[in-house]
Parts: C-alpha cells; structure tokens; sequence
C-alpha cells in the first residue's frame, strides 16, 4: 500500500481501477498530498506491476477472478483502523475502485466518498451510505444509462449524482479518453466536495 503523509488531521484513501496504481493513480495521490492530506493507496494487485491500458481486457479478468467486489471488506478494516487516528476520511475511487468505496460508504467510518465512473455501483444498488457521496459519471456508457442508475441512486441520502461529457476514464490524462473540460469539472466538483467535508469535519 501507498502512504504518503504528513501526520494531517485529514485523510484520503485512493482506490485504483483495474490496471493498479498506475501513472494517473500515481499523480492523483501526490496531487491530495501536496494538498495536505494524508493519502493511502490501497494495492488491488498486491504488489504486482500496474497492467498497461492495452491490455485491458487481461486487466479486467484478473480482476474478476483474483480480487472482486468483495474485497471491500478487507478496506473497511483498514479505514477501522484508521479512523482514530483522523478528523476525517474521504475515499475517492476510480471505476472498480469506485463501486469498492461505494460499498465502503455504507461502513460509517469515513466521512466522505467520491466515485469515478463506478459502472459497477450498479450492482449494489441496496447500499446506503452513512457519509456524503458524490458519484460522477461519464455520459457515454458502453454498457448501461447512467440516467437511469442515477434515477435508481439519486433518492438515497447523502448521495449526490453528475453526469459530465465524456467517455468512462474521461479524467485520466494517459488515456485515449481523456476529455479535458469534464475532468476538469469534475475535479473542481470534487474540491468544492472536500472542501464542505473539511468544513463540518
């Protein structure tokens, strides 16, 4: 696992997507700590080298096979344990990594939860986060309406839903994907949301 810290008051723990931490998971991680933050990158591939976007369907199944959804469980220890140790946690995750903080949200042990095109949250409809949730979706899903998930999501409490222009992993600046303007709102979506956890915290 990743730990950057300065013994902050405020935490953020990253959840990468499927190809590990990689050149984007590494400049996020460095963007919250230069910010102040305490950040932890937990690593999915558990020390093995990050999958190159080409290979991404060797990705995904390795994912499906070896790691799963339900390793979320292993994470809600982690964030147990690191809940006395900080004024506030916010998990911010990027596709799978997403739909893992999303499950996470449900843990009461974070104060905050930012999701990345987490296509997947669609199958875990049934949970109910106990902190502040912002979900942000790229308009343009190969293989399901993100309408319609935030139709189903967006009655739930705390949990806030954007779509923004774009193909999924529009906010990573490596890919072919990258769509500048919604990556941009997007983070500046999720800095005016830390900022409010920050605030109450």
């Amino acid at each position: 696992m990743l730990i950057q810290n300065h013994t902050a008051g405020a935490a953020i723990v990253v959840f990468h997507e499927i190809y590990g931490k990689n050149q984007h998971i590494s400049r996020v991680c460095e963007q919250y700590h230069n910010l102040g933050y305490d950040v932890y990158c937990p690593d999915l591939l558990d020390g093995a080298e990050a999958f190159p976007y080409s290979r991404q369907q060797e990705a995904y199944e390795h994912f499906k096979a070896n790691i799963g959804f339900d390793v979320f469980e292993n994470y809600v220890q982690l964030l147990s344990k690191l809940r006395p140790k900080y004024r506030s946690i916010v998990l911010i995750g990027y596709s799978v990594g997403a739909t893992i903080a999303w499950r996470c949200s449900a843990s009461g042990l974070c104060d905050g939860m930012v999701g990345y095109y987490g296509s997947r949250i669609r199958d875990y409809p049934e949970v109910k986060p106990k902190c502040p949730t912002l979900l942000i979706f790229a308009e343009n899903e190969p293989n399901f309406d993100p309408r319609n998930l935030a139709r189903t999501l967006g009655h739930k409490k705390y949990t806030s839903i954007v779509t923004l222009g774009g193909n999924h992993g529009f906010c990573d600046p490596y890919t072919i994907n990258y769509t500048p303007s919604s990556a941009a709102k997007a983070e500046l979506l999720t800095d005016e949301f830390l900022d409010r956890i920050k605030a109450g915290s």
